[in-house]
C-alpha cells in the first residue's frame, strides 16, 4: 500500500499527552570509510546495516542505533495489554526500494523482543535520501501482529553515545523566537511538545537537528519522541508510524529552517 506523508498533515495529528522511555546507550564499533567528494549521494546495503552519504553526512543505520557524528537515534516499544517492553533485536530484511541518481529510498524489516525475538511485533523503517539535502528522511511502523486488540506506544530517543560530552541543550523556534533550554533542569516536567525542528546539543555547537510533526519529550541528556496517539489500540497488521528529519549539526543550526520549509512542501511517498 502506498502511504503519502506531508508534515502538514502529521502536525494535525499530535495530541498533548506523552509516553517515554530513556534509550539505552550502545555505541557502534563500526569504521565505515567515507565515499569521496564526488559521491555526493552514496548507498551501501550489507547483511546488517545499510549506509547512507548525501550532503556531506554519513548515516549508518543498524539494529543497535541510527549514527551520524556520534549523534544516534534509538528505538523503544511499549504493549501496555502484554506489559512488555520491546527494543530492536536484529535485522530481518535490508529492500532497495528506490535507486536513482536523485533518490535513494531503503525500507528495512527489523525484529523487536525485550530477552528474545517476539513474533506478535516487527518495526519498518523506510530510509531515504535526497540529491543535494543533507539529512536523512525516517519514516518507521512500528506494527503488531498478534491476535486481539493490544494498546500500544512507541518512542524513538536520540542521543549523544559520548559519556564526557553529553548533549546539555535543546533549542527551538518558540513565538517568534528561538529559544535555548537546558536538558537537565529541577523541573519534573518533560514535555517540550510540539516544535517546527529542535536542535539538542552539547553547549559548543555541536549535536544533532531534527523536524519531527510529533510530540517531543527530554530528559537529562536526551531527546525523545512520541508517537501520536501515545497509546493507541492496534489489531492484527496495525501500526504506530513515526516520520522525521534526521541530520548531525556542527555550528550551523540556522539551516533547520530553512530545511523544514522545503520538506514542508514534499509529498513523501512510501511503498
Amino acid at each position: 500500500m502506498k502511504r503519502i506523508i506531508t508534515i502538514l498533515s502529521l502536525i494535525s495529528l499530535v495530541s498533548e499527552s506523552l509516553f517515554a522511555k530513556t534509550p539505552g546507550k550502545s555505541v557502534s564499533t563500526k569504521t565505515v570509510k567515507s565515499p569521496s567528494v564526488k559521491d555526493t549521494l552514496y548507498l551501501k546495503i550489507e547483511k546488517d546495516d545499510a549506509i547512507f552519504f548525501t550532503g556531506g553526512n554519513m548515516y549508518i543505520i543498524q539494529a543497535e542505533s541510527i549514527s551520524s557524528a556520534g549523534n544516534m537515534l534509538y528505538f523503544a516499544a511499549k504493549d501496555f495489554t502484554a506489559d512488555k517492553d520491546l527494543i530492536v533485536k536484529k535485522i530481518g530484511k535490508i529492500e532497495l526500494k528506490v535507486d536513482k541518481p536523485e533518490r535513494k529510498v531503503v525500507k528495512i524489516t527489523m525484529y523487536l523482543g525485550d530477552k528474545e525475538i517476539d513474533p506478535n511485533y516487527s518495526l519498518e523503517i523506510y530510509s531515504e535520501i535526497r540529491k543535494g539535502m543533507p539529512f536523512l528522511a525516517l519514516y518507521s511502523r512500528f506494527i503488531y501482529l498478534g491476535e486481539g486488540i493490544h494498546k500500544c506506544g512507541i518512542n524513538w530517543g536520540l542521543s549523544s553515545p559520548y559519556v564526557r560530552d553529553p548533549y546539555k541543550y535543546y533549542t527551538f523556534p518558540k513565538e517568534g523566537k528561538v529559544i535555548t533550554y537546558r536538558l537537565a533542569s529541577k523541573s519534573e516536567e518533560n514535555k517540550i511538545g510540539y516544535a517546527k525542528w529542535l536542535y539538542v546539543h552539547n553547549g559548543k555547537g555541536v549535536g544533532a537537528g531534527l523536524i519531527c510533526p510529533s510530540m517531543l519529550g527530554k530528559g537529562d541528556d536526551f531527546i525523545f519522541i512520541n508517537s501520536v496517539p501515545p497509546e493507541k489500540d492496534l489489531e492484527k497488521n496495525d501500526s504506530c508510524d513515526i516520520f522525521m528529519i534526521f541530520m548531525p549539526i556542527s555550528k550551523n543550526f540556522k539551516i533547520l529552517e530553512k530545511i523544514y520549509n522545503t520538506v514542508a512542501k514534499i509529498e513523501w511517498t512510501f511503498d
